[in-house]
């Protein structure tokens, strides 16, 4: 995680602290992060906590620091994750953290999928596809890049994500140019990402909905984060966040053999995506509360 944290970013500024014991072993981290596209007064923490060395003050300190560290990158507010583990919410609401939003985090095995029932839940790709809501859609693929002449309807179809609940936390809500589109594909390759995408492309040309996969190159660990789910407000209720994450797992399978786990995070106000997960027998392996912290 750590070696992942540190690499450089082009549209974003990242800052790690990292604490180690005696014995030179590290003990905890707390990665500062801030956005140089949008919310730049606005720095989210990652801030972890080696089990057996808990309750040492390290937390406190790190805390501390990242606060400082943001500060310094010009922001008014750290949003930090804390995972639902004894102690986590007492840690944050004494250190004057202020609950903003719950989210849980869902897990896919893609060697249990009944790769039948998603074949049918997929989105079709011409009008005798099995998905009798979505058969006038087409799907396409891409990988890192997406395909010049569906820039800007990417463009327009991220922006589905503006309405996606925050809880009590203000975020501003900014379109991508295309050439920020490309800097953020380019970063991504940069620090060893491969990105995997399938959309929903409507009979107008529009991209009606899309959803990715991020692969970390090079790593030995079978997992694989979701990236980004959307699907535009005129397209909803035709099924095609369920069918885009069928065909994405199916893609995977083939694309990926490595990769076992799939795994996203959603805010628990958030009932139609956690709805679908479960549906594709996604399943809750934990959950985290975002405390917001004024600077």
């Amino acid at each position: 995680m750590l070696h992942t944290h540190i690499k450089p970013r082009t549209t974003s500024d990242r800052k790690v602290i990292a604490a180690f014991d005696e014995s030179g072993t590290a003990a905890a981290y707390a990665l500062v992060t801030r956005n140089r596209l949008a919310n730049r007064t606005l720095a989210e923490l990652d801030l972890r906590v080696a089990p057996d060395q808990r309750r040492r003050g390290y937390g406190t300190a790190l805390l501390e620091a990242a606060k400082q560290l943001a500060r310094e990158l010009g922001c008014d507010r750290l949003v930090a994750d804390f995972p639902s583990v004894p102690g986590g919410v007492d840690f944050a609401e004494k250190r004057g953290g202020k609950l903003s939003y719950q989210h849980q985090r869902t897990v896919l095995e893609l060697r249990k999928i009944d790769v039948g029932r998603y074949r049918a839940l997929a989105i079709p790709t011409g009008p005798d596809g099995p998905g009798r809501d979505n058969a006038q859609y087409k799907s396409v693929r891409w990988t890192d890049h997406c395909p010049d002449d569906l820039v800007q309807a990417h463009i327009v179809a991220r922006g589905a994500m503006h309405d996606e609940p925050t809880g009590d936390l203000v975020k501003e809500k900014k379109t991508m140019t295309a050439a920020e589109l490309r800097q953020l594909e380019d970063a991504r390759i940069a620090y060893g990402q491969r990105r995997h995408t399938v959309a929903a492309l409507a009979p107008n040309g529009e991209m009606a909905a899309f959803t990715q996969v991020a692969i970390l190159v090079n790593s030995r660990v079978p997992l694989a984060p979701m990236g980004n789910t959307a699907v535009s407000r005129a397209h909803r209720g035709h099924g095609l966040a369920l069918g885009l994450k069928a065909e994405l797992a199916l893609w995977m399978l083939e694309r990926e053999p490595h990769i076992e786990l799939i795994d996203c995070w959603n805010n628990v106000e958030n009932k139609a995506m956690t709805h679908i997960n479960q549906m594709l027998g996604w399943e809750i392996t934990g959950t985290a509360s975002a405390y917001t912290f004024e600077l």
